[in-house]
């Protein structure tokens, strides 16, 4: 009988002959991200199991590769990280897209899931290495009982939904996913139109809001009462000029 995460990974659409099942070993991460004894320890600790479920290439899928000056996407790889809990896993993703190609991450714990992905492009001071634009994390979903706006997403990654004119396009389609997963939890309807405008100030609305937590942080230990109203006067501003970004999504 599939759980809920195999009966996701079966919607995708992806060709058998993409599939691997390779375990991957924790020490493997730990010498390739350089990990200190400390973040060693949790990584250790904190994962309990990696497996490399999916490898889509030239030779496996009918999309091309793509390689530039800055640009290395010769294949995308699909890995599927199972969490004892989800305390550091953005951290825990960051130390698995060190994996030198572009990843789908399925970061999941119990009956949730999370996907993650990274954009990369070559590092211009040794072109042997690529290089993590950024890191993008869509919501964590209940695989049990995805919500409307979850299961549009969830359905969205299907293969024969994505960009097959290369593997850039391919796994840039699945990042403008994340991204507009990202932008519904604010309120708008999920879409991937205009994805390219929508991200900066989805960047914006993200920065504002840890403003906001640092000066409720602030308001919190402050003493002096003139102090704590102007600080809430602050908090007040951001969270107004929060509000406005909000309307332009």
């Amino acid at each position: 009988m599939q759980n809920a995460f195999d009966k996701f990974v079966a919607s995708l659409g992806i060709p058998e002959l993409c599939h691997l099942d390779k375990k991957l070993f924790k020490k493997q991460f730990h010498t390739l991200a350089k990990l200190n004894r400390a973040s060693k320890e949790q990584f250790s600790k904190e994962v309990a199991s990696i497996v490399w479920t999916h490898t889509l290439k030239k030779s496996t899928i009918n999309i091309p590769p793509l390689v530039t000056e800055t640009l290395d996407y010769i294949e995308v790889a699909y890995i599927h990280v199972t969490l004892e809990h989800k305390r550091h896993f953005k951290k825990i993703a960051e130390t698995i897209h060190r994996i030198p190609y572009p990843v789908v991450l399925m970061l999941t714990y119990q009956d949730e899931l999370c996907i993650s992905t990274a954009p990369k492009r070559i590092n211009q001071a040794d072109i042997s290495k690529l290089t993590v634009e950024e890191y993008l994390y869509g919501k964590w979903i209940d695989l049990s009982k995805p919500s409307s706006v979850e299961k549009e997403f969830l359905e969205s990654l299907q293969l024969k939904k994505l960009s097959f004119e290369n593997f850039y396009t391919f796994y840039t389609d699945i990042c403008n996913r994340v991204v507009a997963l990202e932008v519904s939890v604010l309120g708008a309807d999920f879409s991937t139109d205009n994805t390219s405008q929508k991200k900066p100030i989805l960047d914006k609305i993200n920065k504002l809001k840890e403003e906001v937590l640092s000066l409720k942080n602030a308001v919190k230990k402050e003493t002096q009462f003139n102090t704590k109203v102007r600080l809430n006067m602050q908090v007040k501003n951001v969270e107004e000029e929060i509000m406005g970004l909000k309307d332009r999504l």
